[in-house]
Order: C-alpha cells, then structure tokens, then sequence
C-alpha cells in the first residue's frame, strides 16, 4: 500500500526528524486535504519541533482542524505505524490543546488589533532582558522580545500595553500633535500639518521682521510660550514646519513619535546656530570669556547648561531654545558665573547679580528669572 505524505510526515516525526516532518504535514494539507495534519503541524508549532515556537499558528492550525473535523462526521484520521485515533478522540484532544492555548490571540485577532494601533512588529534578540520593549520607528511599533520567547508573547505585551500608551501620550501636556498644531516661542515657531506625499519631512528658515510680528500673533487653537513677547530678536525668528505622511493616522501612537523624532532634529539644528550666538553675545555684554560652546541635544525636558574648568567649555542643552530670551540670558549669565566661582554659594549668587546689573534687565531680575526656571517649571514642554 502506498503510503501518504501524512504517513511520511508521522514517520519522520517519530524519529524526531521535525523539519522533514513540516514539510510532510503541509504536503499532506495541500494536496491530500488532510484534516489531521493541521493537527500534527499544530504541535510541531506549539513545541517548536522543527520550527519557531509561534503559539498563535499552532492555535490557528487546531482551530482549522476542528472546523474541519466536525463538519465532516464519520471520516478517519490517518495512521501511523500502526496505530489511528478515531475522530472523537482527536476532537477531544484538540479541544484540550484550544483550552490551554485560550488566551492566545489568532492571527485574525492580531490583524484586527493591527488595523487598530497601527503597524506591530516583533522583534527577537538574544540579550536577555526583563519585559518585553517597546520602540516606535518611522513606519511601525517595534517590540523586542527574547529569541526563546513566542511572538505571541510580543503580542500580547502590545495588546496590553499601547492602548493606555496610546491614551496617555501627549506632546505639549493638553493634547497630541494635530493636524494644524502650532507652538509660538520668542526663538521660533512650530507647526505640524499633514503633508502631500507619503513621508516625513521638517524644513526651517530664517523669519523676516514681517513674518516673525506675523507668527508671534498665534492662531485658534494654538499653544504659545507663556509671556512670549513675539519679538524677534537680533538674530532673527525661525519658521519651523513638520510635514506628516497624507494617510497617516494621528491616533497610533507610532505616528506621534515620528513626528516627534522630526521635531527633535529640526529643533538641534536652530538651537546649534542659537545658543552659541546668545552666549557670545551675553559674555560680551558682561566682560567674561569662555574657550568654546556645545549644544547638546534634548536634556530630558530640563533647561541645564554646564560649565567645565571655568570656561574651558559650556555645554548647554538644546531644550534651552524653548525659553523666553530674558530667561535665556539668565541661564547664560548663571553658567558664565562659574567662570569665577564653582559652587553655588552666597558668594556665587552675588556674583550672578553683580554680572547681571551690566546688563539692562538688571541683576536682581536675572537672578529671580533663573531660580523660576527650576522652582516653578513653568517652561517645561514635553516636545522634549
């Protein structure tokens, strides 16, 4: 009697050959319409033998076999050296293995969640790690699980985790970039639309004395810097305009990071030709030097700047182009104080003021303008 692709595939399985066994099941689904070869090909799934461990194919493959199963009453399932299970005791057996694989999500259950958070990938590595993390790129949320892990196990960190994440993430602290957000600071301007083609794009230039009095007007909806005086500033007022994909859809949570991402490097760029140029021009004002300036970018939403061996080298985050520029010049002032004393004592804070009185605020004024930096946070935006 000439033996099945089924009959092959149990053959292999039993000398623990799973790979050559795969090929056999789905062989014998294809082209014998073998109901109990989803059976097997399930548990080569569920146990990894020979393949990934993907508990969402093996469910999909039980659940397959038991609609085929039921709605043809009375057929055999096949053999294997010998030995055949009746149809009722294969039913019983694949309702016990979709009992202990319940809370797994299928493949149309992924797609559907899929459809509704945006494009999900999974991802495997080797490092050990805790949880599951997630990481948003360009077109998609990545979620890295360990190498020994089911996809499944991705999946369902995602299914419990971006719903909330999606439900809490914010950009300006009242709500999500929109299609028409704006931000208006004394430095620049920002606005987020949606775009004619299909990716990212940020451009910037240079205001002109019109258009900066324009921009610092704000419009319907918009959220502007608290106080900002809409001036311009010797050095100019920079548009800043992101540009999002035409389709691509505010409420996944992948889209807003993107979107973020091209706000961070648009915002770097101006801060290397702003904070440079105001700590030169600060410095000249009070009669202080320094050797060199670097901006670094972001600063985890604070306002810092560092001073290194007194001057040799001031650091200062890129977050700093979000202040008011009296509040700029305070933090210019308080870093070039270091030139002449380090620790932040009595002694030190005289000093800040006696620097500041050379310029036309006054000393008093930087100094109660810097501590508001820190102690009320009132210039803190979350685009950072």
């Amino acid at each position: 009697m000439r033996s099945t692709y089924f009959d092959k595939g149990c053959e292999h399985y039993h000398r623990k050959e799973y790979d050559k066994a795969i090929e056999y099941f789905q062989l014998s689904i294809a082209k014998e319409f073998n109901r109990a070869g989803n059976a097997w090909l399930g548990q080569c799934y569920e146990y990894g033998l020979g393949t990934e461990k993907d508990l969402a194919e093996a469910k999909d493959l039980y659940q397959t076999a038991l609609i085929r199963l039921c709605g043809s009453p009375g057929s055999s399932l096949g053999s294997s050296n010998g030995s055949s299970r009746t149809q009722q005791e294969l039913v019983l057996w694949l309702e016990q293995r979709l009992e202990k694989l319940k809370n797994i999500p299928t493949s149309d259950e992924q797609n559907r969640f899929i459809q509704e958070l945006g494009n999900i990938k999974v991802r495997k590595t080797s490092i050990a790690s805790g949880n599951p993390t997630i990481r948003y790129n360009t077109n998609c949320t990545v979620i890295t699980i360990h190498k020994i892990e089911p996809f499944c196990t991705g999946f369902l960190h995602a299914k419990e985790t971006l719903p909330q994440l999606n439900k809490e993430w914010t950009c300006d602290g009242l709500n999500r970039f929109h299609d028409g957000y704006t931000l208006n600071t004394d430095l620049f301007s920002l606005t987020v639309k949606r775009g004619t083609g299909n990716t990212y794009r940020a451009t910037t230039e240079l205001a002109t004395t019109t258009q900066a009095s324009h921009c610092s007007s704000g419009s319907p909806g918009s959220s502007s810097s608290p106080g900002s005086s809409g001036s311009s500033g010797s050095s100019g007022r920079y548009i800043c305009t992101v540009h999002f994909p035409k389709d691509a859809n505010l409420e996944y949570i992948y889209v807003q990071e993107s979107i973020l991402k091209k706000v961070h490097d648009l915002l770097f760029q101006i801060a290397q030709e702003i904070l440079p140029a105001k700590l030169k021009e600060i410095s000249d004002k009070i009669g202080t030097t320094y050797e060199k300036c670097i901006v670094e970018r972001r600063g985890h939403g604070n306002y810092s700047a560092c001073n290194y061996a007194k001057g040799k080298l001031i650091e200062m985050r890129s977050t700093c182009i979000q202040l008011p520029i009296e509040s700029l010049e305070a933090l210019c002032v308080h870093e070039l104080t270091h030139n002449f004393i380090t620790p932040h004592n009595t002694e030190f804070y005289n000093k800040m003021e006696e620097l500041g009185n050379k310029l036309e605020i006054g000393g008093q004024a930087i100094c109660e303008l810097y501590h508001n930096l820190f102690n009320e946070g009132r210039w803190r935006y979350l685009i950072f």
